[in-house]
């Protein structure tokens, strides 16, 4: 019997296989390696501000790169691949494997996806807004499609298809559209779950930066588990987190039960922004159809979804911001130490003229007392007026001197000192005023980009 079913599967799985693939489009392989490029340039631009040596002390450059350039610019990836996830609110579906998450979607949606009792679809499943509801699509790891009618679905279903067969090492996710009017605004993506293997809970890992929000699935008569907070804290970082208890009228006091996991999620800083009641009853799934529907709508309407674009131009507005303060400090600093330096240099200058003048004074006045000795003094008896004449070279010669040791003693050696320093810090100030332009530009060219 087990032979028979694997036979089955794998020739389905053939014709599957064999079926026409849609390569991925030229202008989406453009555009990846835009993106690519785009995040590289915005990369080395920030880290080359990094260099001023301008931003806090506090400043982590990998940190801020994941968040602010690396995941905004996945997620244009994303919404290029898939158009449905752009300008909508995208909502997860996950927790533990049989929590009812295909049981609420069957509600919201008015649909029959298959429920069992253990593991249901081996991949994620983008529930989107479309007119083609007969069939699916299953993208691979290419990022290659096909479509595929629905009586295939079940070779992804654990149930139904190979419990081990390594479905995510082949395919990326799988597309299933509807009419429900509820679509029109949000994106579900009904994950796997998590489950003790890697394989099965890799799909729920890798679309977790695909949701804006999530809806966390709890069984009820197992209570809030510490790895359901283990991997909100390690995986959900700020989303918005609303609760679905399910199998409520298996509890022996439901509201006793939510008080306490409601307590637990408040105690390990889970910020839950609604819960609702989901059972096996008619009345407890009416109830949570009726209040999940609102809830979504209300949330879909004042939601401000997140945009990607908005938020690389955002961070590039303000690194332009930041350049240009930068420069306005720098070149306050480079004028104040440009007027230090000129006072410096002014009074060398001054130094050396009151030097220079009075040296000249000195040798004149030392020619005329050799002009006097040898003129009105040789071989005279008595020189007559010459020593007046003498008395007042030497005088001057005396007062020039004194004047030269005054000017000499200005030349301070500390000031020469300082103004190699300042100088010195001039020519750091202009190459950094110079680097910030040239990243300014280059701002400038990459706004343009986005406007």
């Amino acid at each position: 019997m087990i032979e028979e079913k694997k036979n089955d599967f794998f020739e389905s799985f053939t014709k599957l296989l064999n079926g026409t693939v849609k390569e991925k489009s030229e202008e989406t392989k453009k555009g990846e390696s835009f993106f690519e490029g785009l995040k590289w340039k915005l990369t080395r631009i920030i880290e080359e501000i990094y260099k001023l040596d301008f931003l806090a002390d506090d400043f982590d450059l990998t940190s801020f790169l994941s968040t602010n350039i690396n995941f905004p610019i996945e997620r244009m990836l994303e919404q290029m691949d898939k158009p449905w996830l752009k300008d909508k609110l995208t909502i997860g579906l996950m927790g533990h494997f049989n929590t009812g998450k295909t049981t609420a979607l069957n509600l919201i949606f008015d649909e029959k996806f298959a429920t069992f009792y253990r593991e249901n679809s081996a991949l994620a499943t983008y529930l989107t807004f479309g007119k083609n509801t007969k069939i699916f699509t299953i993208v691979d790891k290419s990022g290659n499609s096909q479509e595929i009618a629905s009586d295939y679905s079940a070779l992804f279903d654990y149930h139904f298809g190979m419990r081990d067969f390594p479905f995510a090492r082949i395919f990326e996710y799988i597309v299933k559209e509807s009419n429900n009017s509820i679509l029109n605004n949000i994106t579900f993506i009904d994950t796997p779950g998590l489950s003790a293997t890697i394989q099965h809970s890799e799909p729920t890992l890798k679309v977790i930066p695909n949701c804006d929000a999530i809806m966390w699935f709890v069984k009820l008569i197992n209570g809030v588990t510490e790895s359901d907070i283990k991997f909100i804290k390690e995986n959900m970082g700020n989303k918005s987190i609303y609760v679905v208890f399910s199998f409520v009228d298996a509890a022996q006091s439901p509201d006793k039960a939510i008080s306490t996991a409601l307590t637990t999620f408040k105690k390990n800083g889970v910020d839950v922004k609604a819960h609702f009641m989901l059972g096996l009853g008619t009345n407890v799934q009416n109830d949570f159809k009726k209040n999940a529907i609102k809830t979504l709508k209300e949330i879909a309407n004042k939601y401000e979804v997140y945009n990607p674009y908005a938020h690389i131009y955002a961070i590039i507005c303000e690194f332009e911001k930041f350049l240009v303060e930068f420069q306005k400090q720098c070149t306050e600093e480079f004028n104040k130490l440009d007027k230090s330096t000129d006072e410096i240099s002014n009074k060398y200058a001054s130094s050396k003229n009151t030097f220079s003048s009075t040296y000249s004074n000195c040798i004149s006045r030392i020619n005329n007392m050799i002009d006097t000795f040898n003129t009105r003094c040789n071989g005279a008896a008595f020189c007559c007026g010459a020593s007046g004449a003498l008395a007042n070279h030497i005088n001057g010669l005396v007062s020039s001197l004194q004047i030269m040791e005054d000017a000499y003693n200005d030349i301070d050696s500390s000031k020469l000192v300082e103004f190699g320093q300042q100088a010195s810090q001039m020519n750091y100030y202009d190459e950094k005023i110079k680097r910030s332009s040239e990243l300014l530009e280059e701002i400038k060219k990459m706004k343009k980009i986005f406007n």
